[in-house]
């Protein structure tokens, strides 16, 4: 009787083994990929969002001195840091390995003011100042 019982222990102790060796690297390809694909929606975001306000500040700019619209915009995760200037409305997101990327949109007008980094829905102020564009909430 002692001996099938041991028999039953080393057969559970095999298969339980072998399901962990098999499940772990999956768990990890897993987490691997949502890290990726985190990565690449907060890349697509910003992007859309820098696209987004570019198209409003050459609207409005168009329009003449004074004219001003509101963008609704949703910051995504992972900024590190934006800026409004120099023909460009940039945001760095963190990368994997402590590097960044730049994200921006050249304007064909002067740009200033300033974008949030934290995450979440914003309404962005887009106005036309003369010779500039100014944006910010």
């Amino acid at each position: 009787m002692k001996g099938k019982r041991s028999q039953y222990s080393t057969e559970y102790l095999i298969v339980v083994a072998f399901s962990v060796v098999i499940i772990l690297p999956v768990i990890l390809v897993l987490i691997n990929s949502y890290s990726d694909m985190s990565y690449t929606i907060s890349t697509h975001q910003a992007y859309t969002v820098t696209n987004k306000i570019k198209d409003a500040a050459l609207t409005v700019y168009y329009l003449g001195e004074g004219s001003m619209t509101t963008v609704l915009v949703s910051v995504p995760q992972k900024i590190i840091s934006s800026s409004v200037g120099n023909n460009e409305i940039l945001y760095q997101i963190d990368a994997k390995d402590g590097a960044y990327t730049d994200i921006y949109s050249i304007s064909l007008i002067n740009v200033t003011g300033s974008l949030p980094t934290t995450p979440g829905t914003y309404k962005i102020t887009v106005e036309s100042r003369g010779d500039h564009v100014w944006i910010g909430t």
